[in-house]
């Protein structure tokens, strides 16, 4: 759950998100490995370790969250740094303007033509507001996701397990 605190750190501040989500990551494989080092040495899966597996992807989800808005911030930054250098009447020859994926790969506008200042600022918007919608759902996908997963765990281990061990 503390990895989920970056979704509310500010989309530009890459080494907070990024050391917060590592630090939580390194903190939970140290937590599960002293766990497991304590508890007797089996050939099966223990339900501690379906948790923390959980929860070690639930991290790593924070982190490709991350890099996909962290890419859309990216592209929202070239086009608006883009968009600062021109007037906002002179257009973009297509010689100059570079491919979202790959900057060195030269790319007309999606009609052949030219690109306007209004053009690349929408387009600056446009990434700006999407990663800020990947954000926004991720603060409530997360935890529901979660939530879900542990009424369907708990469930498990508590009920359905006690009904097995009645009939054995």
């Amino acid at each position: 759950m503390i990895s989920w605190v970056s979704f509310w750190i500010d989309r530009r501040a890459v080494p907070a998100r990024v050391s917060l989500s590592f630090t939580t990551l390194l903190t939970l494989s140290t937590q599960g490995n002293g766990l497991r080092y304590a508890l007797p040495p089996v050939s099966y899966a223990k339900a501690i370790d379906y948790w923390y597996g959980v929860c070690m992807l639930f991290i790593f989800g924070v982190l490709l969250e991350f890099a996909l808005v962290n890419s859309y911030m990216r592209r929202a930054n070239k086009y608006n740094n883009l968009a600062q250098n021109l007037n906002w009447n002179t257009i973009y020859p297509p010689k100059i303007y570079h491919n979202d994926t790959d900057d060195d790969e030269p790319n007309r506008h999606k009609n052949g033509g030219y690109c306007s200042q209004p053009d690349l600022v929408y387009k600056a918007v446009f990434f700006n507001r999407r990663a800020l919608a990947v954000d926004q759902i991720s603060r409530v996908a997360f935890p529901a996701v979660f939530i879900c997963f542990n009424f369907m765990y708990w469930y498990y281990y508590l009920e359905y397990q006690m009904n097995e061990d009645e009939y054995s």
